[in-house]
């Protein structure tokens, strides 16, 4: 699969992308459209690959980098999803997650990921009345209470995850035509369906947000509702209800951040989306509009993050609206 507009594939197929652009992950799990931000500078690297049967759409990441995503997965479908190799240090909803976590994404409602390189994912999209129909030919029964937005209380048992995770990983390898990649989709679909109706207990939900993480929620709610002024720490933290030093701490053991090196890549994320927007302003009054007055500083950080000069972006938005 090739270029950067990426349509499902058609029933029975397959695709993978070599993912190099920030913009390439809104389609981590296709259709989405998801909000991605890399969270470390440097060159992007990961692969997205998807199978489409007559019942689902399963998309599979392996992401080599620092990623953060956010948005909605589906607004009509249901996604069940399961981390087949999580790094240390993954989060959903600001909660730790790791290998043979398993997740239900109801639709409309809202996904929230970091993930650090190494990461392994798959996702099944698919509508209730097919889920349904699935589970009732394999003779399992899933408690409603299961369905909600969330994770469920077990772990995906070591010897379904080391078979799911064998049979995924080939499809991000060249050379994967041999392994039948609806085969894999159909085993995964088989397998989460088994998992959510064994034992079944009263789904957690989204994690409350305690302590440190209610510190973390409150200051990126500030930061995303002011990103375009400048935000100084004192601010952040009254905003966040902690003083400085706990501010600080909340982003270290949460994020393993900073809240300065968090504000600046939020800007340099916005200050892309702009440029990438095709709209006519200059670059620097760009730049003024989010709140930076440094331009020198800003180009080597942006530069840095991105792989490429604020100006090498402008060209390739330009490129990209003439094909459109």
């Amino acid at each position: 699969m090739d270029g950067r507009v990426l349509d499902p594939p058609q029933d029975s197929a397959y695709g993978k992308l070599a993912v190099s652009r920030i913009e390439d992950l809104a389609q981590a799990v296709l259709g989405s459209g998801l909000k991605a931000q890399q969270m470390d500078a440097g060159q992007l690297n990961a692969c997205l690959a998807f199978v489409a049967t007559q019942r689902m759409v399963c998309t599979t990441g392996l992401l080599n980098s620092k990623i953060s995503l956010s948005g909605t997965l589906s607004e009509t479908d249901i996604t069940l999803g399961v981390g087949l190799q999580i790094t240390k240090g993954s989060l959903q909803w600001l909660h730790g997650i790791e290998s043979g976590t398993v997740g239900v994404f109801l639709p409309g409602e809202e996904h929230e990921a970091l993930y650090m390189p190494g990461s392994l994912y798959l996702g099944l999209t698919l509508s209730h009345d097919s889920l349904a129909w699935e589970a009732e030919q394999l003779e399992i029964d899933i408690d409603p209470e299961c369905l909600a937005t969330g994770h469920h209380p077990q772990l995906l048992q070591n010897s379904f995850l080391n078979l799911l995770r064998v049979q995924t990983a080939g499809l991000h390898r060249d050379g994967q035509e041999s392994l039948h990649p609806a085969e894999t989709a159909n085993l995964a679909l088989e397998t989460l369906i088994s998992h959510l109706g064994r034992n079944p207990r009263q789904i957690c939900g989204v994690p409350s947000i305690r302590g440190l993480e209610h510190v973390v929620r409150r200051a990126i709610d500030y930061i995303d509702a002011h990103v375009n002024e400048k935000i100084s720490i004192e601010e952040l933290a009254l905003a966040s209800g902690a003083s400085r030093r706990t501010l600080h701490r909340a982003f270290e053991v949460i994020l393993n951040d900073t809240p300065t090196k968090f504000i600046n890549r939020r800007k340099l994320h916005l200050i892309r989306d702009l440029l990438m927007s095709g709209e006519r302003a200059t670059i620097s009054d760009t730049v003024a509009s989010v709140g930076i007055t440094e331009f020198g500083r800003f180009s080597f950080n942006y530069r840095r993050m991105f792989g490429e000069t604020p100006s090498e972006t402008v060209r390739s938005a330009r490129k990209i609206f003439a094909c459109a």
